[in-house]
């Protein structure tokens, strides 16, 4: 969880609205900065910036490796210099989906902001208890870093009350605002203002960065009519009115830093045998499962996710991963927490033995080993138990793992693969296939986007009032959910709800460039 500042509660404190115990507050209030690092300013940037000046909200797409947290950077520095300049004040939220990118980005920002704007950092993990004021934290910091989860406890708690004490809010990775994310969740309550107060509450500018806005669930048959209607509707929820933001003029410029990869699909091959492998899930992986069924058996623990280890097979996989993720999340003996840290590493080396060399998933084992491994003076007979296993199985294990023996037949293939190509090995038609389509909705999404930009240059307002459209029927829904939810719906509840949808119908009537595209027309 992280935190921000904002909230209009002048008494509530973090403490009521958030569990302290799960909060980190980080304030970086230092105005004796070392020297401000000058950002780099590359043409393409330059021209995404651009699209901020007006201070309307829309989507910026740029691919992966061009430095879309630079061009946030300095859309932060012009609004913090332009409000100032206005005399107006200003508070902005950056959210990035992850306590890692909360860190580097903050780090980031703390190097290139001038030292009399201060920054907040505020993240999920326990390190001091303070309660800090909201009232406090929104007063003394100009920029708040965090993830979205933070605001959205903060909303729900009324700790924070409305989004407006911000000026502007920019959401990293913003395609998951179409996916049940705490993104999805902040801008309902951002267009619950908007539509609710006829345009007397000040709303903050809203900036998506995104290296792919996707397709969303459309087929592959509805073409370039289904990317679009989804690019629109992520518009919609983002109240983008200004649209999808690309580089078009300094093409030549994004071609010099982007990481622009080739994509190919290998048929991949298994190999015909793989003692390796046997010896790793017979010998050492099925006795750990049964040893966290016969101690479950001597606990009181809830049966869990322990009735899944029968039907568990596919270690050396993800969804091992996931299953003993959620076995490790159980609460129950440390004994068990032991045995899934061993599985954890045997099935992380079936992996690396399916992609890499079987001594590289060997070299694994032995480097994780030494670690998980407690020094035999705190040994506990679960642990003594487990690194018998290993020991007993180690020798046959590096004897099956020399550089020359058991060669993966994936890697011959991978080699002859031209470089900065990535390569999809599968064995399996239905990802082929998968792949191959993936590969064609990406032109698809691109072709989506250009026309997109092409019909608001030609047509602003009827993109406009597209944008409205979607944003009526988001709130009928939510409306309709409400009222489904409430014990009691009021009358009122309902002749406003088919008020609203009668002015959807209407809305729809009026056909436009942008519904004629979406039908095929």
């Amino acid at each position: 969880m992280s935190t921000g500042t904002g909230s209009t509660c002048e008494d509530n404190t973090l403490w009521d609205g958030f569990d302290m115990d799960d909060l980190t507050v980080t304030l970086e209030m230092s105005t004796e900065r070392d020297k401000i690092q000058r950002l780099e300013n590359r043409p393409y940037q330059d021209e995404l910036v651009r699209s901020a000046a007006g201070g309307g909200n829309f989507v910026i797409v740029a691919p992966t490796g061009c430095g879309k947290m630079v061009v946030a950077l300095r859309i932060i520095q012009e609004h913090l210099t332009k409000m100032k300049d206005k005399g107006l004040p200003s508070k902005i939220k950056f959210f990035a989906n992850e306590v890692t990118l909360v860190d580097q980005q903050h780090e980031l920002c703390q190097g290139h902001l001038d030292s009399k704007y201060k920054s907040t950092k505020i993240v999920g993990e326990t390190k001091y208890k303070t309660p800090v004021s909201t009232k406090e934290l929104i007063a003394q910091s100009d920029l708040l870093v965090m993830t979205p989860q933070i605001i959205v406890d903060a909303l729900e708690k009324k700790t924070l009350e409305s989004l407006s004490v911000f000026s502007l809010v920019i959401f990293d990775e913003c395609h998951h605002i179409r996916e049940k994310h705490p993104t999805n969740k902040i801008m309902s309550h951002y267009m619950e203002m908007k539509q609710s107060s006829a345009g007397n509450v000040q709303l903050p500018q809203v900036v998506g960065l995104t290296a792919s806005v996707g397709v969303g669930k459309m087929k592959e048959s509805e073409g370039t009519g289904g990317a679009l209607k989804h690019i629109i509707h992520l518009c919609a929820n983002m109240d983008a009115k200004g649209g999808i933001v690309t580089v078009r003029e300094h093409k030549d410029s994004l071609a010099e830093y982007a990481n622009h990869v080739e994509s190919a699909i290998e048929v991949a091959k298994e190999r015909i045998s793989d003692p390796f492998k046997d010896c790793i899930v017979k010998c050492i992986m099925e006795p750990i499962e049964e040893e966290i069924i016969e101690k479950h058996r001597k606990s009181e623990d809830q049966l869990t996710h322990i009735k899944d280890i029968v039907s568990c097979q596919a270690k050396g996989t993800s969804w091992y991963t996931q299953w003993l993720d959620k076995l490790y999340s159980d609460k129950f003996l440390q004994i068990k927490r032991t045995c899934v840290n061993h599985l954890r590493v045997y099935n992380q080396a079936l992996a690396l033995n399916m992609d890499c060399r079987t001594h590289d998933a060997m070299n694994y084992i032995l480097s994780q080993m030494n670690t998980i491994c407690p020094a035999k003076q705190f040994r506990t007979p679960t642990d003594e138990k487990l690194y018998s296993l290993y020991t007993d199985n180690l020798e046959k294990l590096k004897a099956e793992s020399a550089p020359d023996i058991n060669v993966n037949p994936n890697l011959r293939r991978a080699s002859r693969v031209p470089d900065g190509t990535y390569v999809t090995l599968t064995s399996k038609d239905d990802l082929r296939r998968k792949e191959e389509s993936n590969m064609r909705l990406e032109t698809v999404m691109d072709e989506a986007i250009s026309m997109l930009q092409e019909q608001i240059q030609k047509d602003p307002l009827a993109f406009r009032q597209q944008i409205e459209n979607f944003q009526k029927e988001n709130k009928v829904s939510r409306e309709t959910e409400r009222i489904q939810t409430a014990e009691q719906p009021s009358t009122d509840d309902a002749i406003s709800l088919q008020r609203l949808t009668r002015d959807i119908r209407i809305n729809w009537r009026r056909k436009t460039a942008y519904r004629d595209i979406i039908d095929g027309n």
